[in-house]
């Protein structure tokens, strides 16, 4: 799941915007989520609102294992 998910994921484009250039800027959904939810808790240490995007990564990644193992639902590879 955790590679299919950010896959999934970047065939969403949210618009973020013009760059410099004039051009629309697309964000995905798991980018749009650290620029503007992890990233500005504190904007002069990125290293904390990369720890935080990590962290809630590895927390969703557990809650769907939860709810799959909940279910008796179990993906063999």
């Amino acid at each position: 799941m955790s590679g299919i998910l950010p896959r999934l994921m970047g065939l969403i484009r949210i618009n973020n915007g013009l760059n410099s250039e004039g051009k629309p800027q697309f964000l995905t959904p798991f980018s749009w989520f650290y620029e503007h939810i992890c990233k500005p808790i504190l904007p002069s240490q990125p290293n904390i609102g990369s720890l935080l995007y990590a962290l809630c990564f590895i927390g969703m990644m557990w809650f769907f294992a939860w709810l799959l193992n909940n279910k008796k639902i179990y993906i063999r590879v």
